[in-house]
């Protein structure tokens, strides 16, 4: 088997794969790098791309303001501030 990862053209997007920095609406700051569900471990900062968060935050941009639901209940606004391809 052969895995070819390749660098998403417009690398100011986040996309699979991507460790994503964002501010909450709190203020604080929290990384997340966003991977398949098997590789999930959101205490280590690895969620789901199908998670609430990683969907709403997938092809936005740094500066984009994002709302999501919280599985926690209720709606949360954060802030990308960078988004890093690690291949």
């Amino acid at each position: 088997m052969v895995v070819v990862a390749e660098i998403p053209a417009d690398q100011e997007k986040v996309a699979f794969g991507a460790t994503v920095i964002v501010r909450h609406g709190n203020g604080e700051e929290s990384a997340y790098r966003i991977v398949g569900i098997e590789e999930a471990d959101p205490e280590r900062g690895s969620i789901s791309w199908l998670s609430p968060l990683a969907w709403a935050l997938l092809s936005r941009r740094a500066g984009d303001k994002v709302r999501f639901q919280s599985p926690a209940g209720g709606e949360e606004l954060v802030h990308p501030r960078s988004a890093c391809l690690e291949l």
